[in-house]
This record gives structure tokens, C-alpha cells and sequence, in this order.
């Protein structure tokens, strides 16, 4: 066996190299594009739902101290009618 000839085996690996440099420019980094665009999606959509979730939970607590005033109100004007009934 003979070993290769450096004058046949390197355009080889130059046209190797090419071809790999044209595939990742051509298809990797298109593909690597859509992907952070994808992903720049799907942060957007989680930052949605967490301000909508701190949205329901500020409401939650606002309904719960709405609930408390408004029951205090009415067993005060409950009580106001029982001693000064018309």
C-alpha cells in the first residue's frame, strides 16, 4: 500500500473544508436564526403569562380586602338601621 500523494490529498481537504464552510453558512445558521427567533417567542410569552399571573394575584388580594370592606360597611349600616329605624 502506498501512502497518499500530498499533491492529491490536499484539494480533497480543501474541498472538504469548503463544503463544510458553505453548508454551516447556507443551512446551520439559517436554522440557528429561526431557532433564536423561536426562542425569543417563547420568552416573550413567558413574560406575559407572569405579568398576567402577578396580575391575578394582586387581584386576588385586592378582592379579598374589597370583600372584608364591603362586608364591614354593610354590617354598619345594618347595625345604623337597627338603631335609627325609620
Amino acid at each position: 500500500m502506498s501512502a497518499p500523494d500530498n499533491a492529491t490529498a490536499r484539494p480533497n481537504v480543501d474541498q472538504k473544508v469548503l463544503q463544510y464552510e458553505t453548508f454551516i453558512n447556507e443551512v446551520l445558521k439559517r436554522d440557528l436564526q429561526k431557532v433564536v427567533e423561536q426562542r425569543d417567542q417563547v420568552y416573550e410569552k413567558i413574560s406575559q403569562y407572569l405579568q398576567l399571573k402577578n396580575t391575578i394575584q394582586s387581584l386576588q388580594v385586592n378582592a379579598h380586602k374589597m370583600y372584608c370592606v364591603i362586608l364591614k360597611t354593610c354590617r354598619f349600616f345594618s347595625l345604623e338601621k337597627k338603631r335609627f329605624p325609620h
